[in-house]
């Protein structure tokens, strides 16, 4: 028999990942410059016709982030990307400019 919770996304863990993204989200800035696409959009996930607006914004913090490398026909990542924490410790100029593809 699973434990409550097992197998599936538990209320705590949604709340959980709320509270980050409203923390997150408190941190950033507005973008310093015009966006060139305006009206960009994107997939909300995979497999649903539903779009998501993007906000672009000031690159000025860093984050740790959990990704799966599983990719669709399109290119497009399968799994969303996780956020596991805010690096007060590093700057964007202590990162990479690029990872990977």
């Amino acid at each position: 028999m699973p434990l409550p919770g097992e197998g599936r996304t538990s209320w705590w863990q949604r709340a959980k990942a709320r509270t980050a993204a409203q923390h997150l989200g408190a941190q950033l800035a507005a973008p310093q410059r015009e966006d060139p696409r305006p009206d960009r959009m994107l997939s909300a996930g995979w497999g649903t016709k539903e779009t998501l607006r993007v906000k672009p914004v000031e690159p000025l913090l860093v984050a740790e982030v959990a990704v799966d490398v599983s990719l669709d026909t399109a290119g497009r990542r399968r799994h969303p990307v996780r956020l596991l924490c805010v690096r007060t410790d590093l700057t964007p100029a202590d990162t990479p400019r690029h990872l990977g593809t």
